[in-house]
């Protein structure tokens, strides 16, 4: 997916000590948080295939604002 989107800017934490891992109940690798804009966590998955990844795009698009989903693809970078 990031190849195919390289200007996608994408955050991630890499846990080295488990601390994360730990308080999340992360028993297996990959694992995806989806976090709303409230900060609590909206969606998560458990391992990955090409299938899921439009599964994946629907629940991010549901959790963004009117504001940003009636904007043209392209028209604002994030800062």
């Amino acid at each position: 997916m990031l190849r195919a989107n390289r200007d996608f800017q994408l955050d991630y934490v890499h846990d080295a000590k488990g601390a994360a891992s730990d308080q999340y109940g992360v028993q297996a690798l990959p694992n995806m948080f989806v976090i709303g804009r409230d900060g609590r966590i909206a969606h998560v998955h458990r391992g990955y295939s090409a299938e899921m990844l439009e599964g994946f795009i629907g629940e991010i698009l549901a959790l963004l604002p009117e504001d940003v989903l009636k904007r043209p693809a392209g028209s604002q970078r994030s800062p």
